[in-house]
């Protein structure tokens, strides 16, 4: 089964976004409040079709971070998105620089915030084609 892992410092966020993936989608959500946490579960659970979202800013190792060491981690990385409450070019930039496969502003609603993940799951779990591969890590897997 398809796993997301949704990645947020802000608890109240989190599970917004985890109910609005809930309405639209039928897969197994996993949450970490820290980069940190995240990167542990994905080194012990993550799997090729794991979607990793990740929030921008946290405190440590922010999502960036997550994406660098996501791609550092896996011979074929995750799909990654970030969640953001910045529009900035330069955080814009920064994301897609690092490996990330989508930017989104987080919208102000759980209706939009819905609406969102129905598009993000529709799009990435659905038509899109996602790589095939060993996205263990590579002491794991062997790979240097």
């Amino acid at each position: 089964m398809t796993t997301i892992l949704l990645i947020d410092d802000n608890g109240a966020d989190l599970e917004i976004i985890r109910r609005a993936f809930s309405t639209v989608v039928d897969v197994r959500i996993e949450s970490a409040s820290s980069a940190a946490d995240a990167l542990e579960w994905f080194a012990a659970h993550g799997d090729p079709d794991t979607l990793v979202v990740t929030d921008l800013n946290m405190p440590g190792a922010d999502g960036i971070a997550v994406i660098e060491q996501l791609r550092d981690l896996c011979e074929i990385p995750p799909v990654t998105l970030v969640f953001s409450t910045s529009a900035r070019a330069v955080d814009v930039d920064r994301a897609y620089a690092a490996g990330a496969n989508g930017y989104h502003t987080k919208p102000m609603g759980f209706h939009e915030t819905t609406e969102l993940c129905g598009q993000i799951a529709s799009y990435w779990l659905g038509s899109a084609a996602r790589p095939r591969g060993s996205t263990r890590p590579a002491e794991a897997s062997g790979v240097a």
